[in-house]
């Protein structure tokens, strides 16, 4: 029994990837470690602030705490910036994809390329109402459920739940 998605690459199409990962990072329970280490950095970039009086240097150190705080909380902005940048010269730009889904694993075609991941790199798979997204620590794969071409969504998700734990969140809809 397999599954198959298909849809093509477009920029349309990326952004809209970048925006659920994007919302996928903004959901994660890290909250309040963002919130502990800015106030720490904060706490720190004012002691070396009174320290400049004394010395240039903490100027400058008091500086690169506020621009880490600036991180903490704008970085999954540049690094959108910067994947919208580099999809644009990408070789994969306007590419048929297809996604399968079956008991050895979940495999990619494009035309340019095969990949084949078998089910025991992935630790955690989401659900929502519009896809599925499978997780593992180097490897985020976004299957839309709207792209389905061979099988049902019923069977899909028998065959994820059966190699991954499927844990279903609630996201807005993004596609």
């Amino acid at each position: 029994m397999s599954v198959k998605f298909e849809y093509i690459l477009s920029d349309e199409r990326q952004t809209s990837l970048n925006k659920i990962c994007l919302e996928f990072r903004r959901t994660r329970k890290e909250k309040a470690l963002r919130i502990i280490i800015s106030v720490v950095l904060f706490l720190m970039a004012i002691m070396f602030f009174v320290m400049s009086r004394i010395q240039l240097l903490s100027l400058w150190v008091g500086l690169f705490f506020i621009f880490l705080i600036f991180l903490i909380y704008f970085g999954h902005r540049i690094e959108f910036w910067f994947s919208r940048r580099r999809f644009q010269k990408s070789i994969f730009r306007n590419e048929k994809i297809t996604n399968i889904l079956s008991e050895e694993g979940f495999t990619e075609l494009t035309g340019k390329s095969e990949v084949k991941y078998k089910w025991e790199i992935f630790d955690k798979a989401i659900e929502t109402s519009d896809y599925f997204m499978l997780n593992s620590q180097n490897v985020k794969i976004i299957i839309p459920k709207a792209h389905l071409i061979e099988g049902t969504i019923e069977e899909a998700e028998a065959i994820i739940k059966r190699h991954i734990q499927l844990n279903s969140q609630r996201c807005s809809k993004l596609f």
